[in-house]
């Protein structure tokens, strides 16, 4: 893991992600993936997953379908929120994805964030 402190961040690019990275996937992760209509949404599902798994996986000395991942949404209780990866206390993730890449950060002890943007042209903007 990092160093308490730090962070990592770790990027990647859906249109590379493979569809077999889905046995990664744990099945609640499948089941999602799966019900995407948009491809492209899919892709950018599966990448973040994928990456997130791959990354805690190597930090944690486990294989990436070991890594038990949750996300409960603290508002109203349902299945989506910020992941946290259980039974590894002090362990922090998050993880963002928009338009071509994606983003993975850990850090150990401190609360870590991580966003994404695709940059738009803006018409008529005034400096």
């Amino acid at each position: 893991m990092p160093a308490a402190g730090e962070c990592e961040v770790w990027w990647a690019r859906p249109d590379t992600a493979r569809p077999e990275l889905a046995s990664l996937l744990d099945d609640g992760e499948q089941a999602r993936y799966q019900r995407f209509v948009r491809p492209e949404d899919a892709q950018r599902y599966l990448a973040a997953r994928a990456l997130s798994r791959i990354v805690l996986a190597t930090h944690l000395g486990v294989a990436p379908t070991e890594v038990k991942l949750a996300a409960t949404c603290t508002v109203c209780g349902g299945a989506h929120g910020k992941p946290r990866v259980l039974g590894e206390p002090g362990v922090e993730l998050s993880l963002s994805h928009s338009g071509g890449r994606v983003a993975v950060a850990v850090s150990s002890g401190d609360a870590v964030g991580v966003d994404v943007e695709r940059l738009r042209p803006m018409a008529n903007v005034e400096a």
